[in-house]
């Protein structure tokens, strides 16, 4: 999937503990909302930090500490679909 990928992107953390962690969800998160403020789409690809297999090898491809997020970046061809989300008004008492 990564060798077709434009672009692809790692998220790093100095270690596991919780403030680190914190720390990088904050990251992630301000990391897809400038991706897809440039006008790009993202596309997360978990399964390899996730999988204790394959994690030390993100990690060392990449030259990152511990890797916590990997993710494909690029253009799409098509809209997304809406989702079936239900509206704030029906769910806020």
């Amino acid at each position: 999937m990564f060798t077709a990928a434009p672009r692809a992107a790692v998220l790093a953390a100095n270690d596991m503990s919780p403030a680190c962690l914190f720390d990088a969800g904050r990251r992630l998160l301000r990391s897809w909302v400038t991706i897809i403020a440039a006008g790009y789409v993202y596309h997360p690809f978990s399964i390899a930090i996730d999988e204790k297999s394959t994690a030390p090898r993100v990690a060392s491809l990449t030259g990152v500490r511990v890797p916590v997020a990997l993710f494909r970046i690029g253009e799409t061809t098509k809209a997304a679909s809406s989702s079936n989300r239900r509206a704030l008004s029906t769910v806020l008492v």
